[in-house]
């Protein structure tokens, strides 16, 4: 039976006053401290530069900023793919892109919310439409056009915009593009 002075289940506290420590406890605290290691300070260097650099590389990203390299490689990338992607997408998909085309992050009903500015209904109609939203963003995620950000957020990946930069070039999707 536990005490209310039990430090432990398998012995009572009041040993710890007897002769300092018990034996259990010395030997889990040796245990404990041989297992401690120093990291070495170049380790611990690189560890910090690399995170840096990645979220370096995670703020151009999302900041913007042009890489030459991954927009040559995208550009390979549509140029496989255009067809395949244009067979997948419909023009509410491509209108979902372009509303995310500036680069801003988004939730789902903020998408649906732009997506049909003028529309009224009661409160549980917009969650089941909130709810086919995240379908479709899930679907141009699966292929490759929008990505996850922040646990909700979607946001236009650079195959995304480089797809609608092909089919604006190729006039695809003309009235959902351009308007007419």
């Amino acid at each position: 039976m536990l005490r209310k002075n039990d430090a432990q289940p398998f012995h009572r506290a009041d040993s710890h006053r007897q002769a300092g420590v018990c034996r259990s406890c010395q030997t889990l605290a040796a245990r404990s401290h041989a297992k401690e290691t120093k990291v070495e300070p170049t380790i611990i260097a690189a560890i910090v530069s690399a995170a840096g650099a990645l979220l370096g590389k995670a703020i151009e990203l999302f900041a913007g900023k042009r890489d030459p390299t991954a927009q040559e490689q995208v550009s390979r990338i549509i140029e496989k793919t255009y067809e395949t992607l244009q067979g997948n997408l419909t023009g509410g998909c491509v209108r979902v892109l372009k509303l995310l085309e500036s680069g801003s992050l988004l939730y789902a009903p903020l998408i649906r919310q732009k997506y049909y500015p003028n529309l009224q209904l009661p409160e549980d109609h917009l969650k089941e439409l909130d709810s086919e939203f995240r379908y479709r963003l899930e679907y141009l995620r699966l292929n490759g056009v929008v990505t996850l950000v922040a646990g909700g957020e979607y946001g236009i990946t650079r195959l995304g915009l480089a797809f609608l930069k092909e089919a604006r070039h190729r006039r695809d999707y003309y009235a959902d593009l351009f308007g007419g």
